[in-house]
């Protein structure tokens, strides 16, 4: 059982058992293993990092969708960034498209809105 009094200041990688010494102390060792996780310089490590920097940069272009849309596009990125398939398109409500394709390692996603205007007259 934690107390509420124990702050942690080293974290363990969860790929490599590496021990990192953290640069802010965390309440719970959930917390500094995530964190050390993220700063761990292991291959497995940067891969969780740049996991993490899609799933945030998804969710800073298509935040005003609807969540499960958002789910699957982060689904969708990962499966570019492991090389299951080259790439994507998505198209959501609204006339929203989101495309995905992997370069060099990295994930690039876009998002392209249809504005179309139709009146009777």
């Amino acid at each position: 059982m934690e107390n509420n009094l124990t702050k942690y200041k080293i974290g363990t990688c969860k790929f490599c058992r590496q021990s990192v010494a953290l640069m802010k102390d965390y309440d719970t060792w959930e917390e500094a293993e995530q964190a050390a996780t993220a700063a761990c310089k292991c291959e497995e490590g940067k891969v969780f990092r740049r996991a993490a920097q899609e799933k945030a940069t998804i969710q800073e272009i298509f935040g005003k969708d609807d969540p499960e849309a958002q789910k699957l596009i982060c689904t969708l990125a990962d499966a570019v960034r492991e090389g299951y398939i080259l790439g994507a398109t998505l198209k959501l409500d609204d006339g929203v498209t989101a495309k995905l394709r992997g370069k060099d390692g990295v994930v690039l996603v876009s998002r392209a809105e249809k504005q179309e205007h139709q009146r009777s007259i």
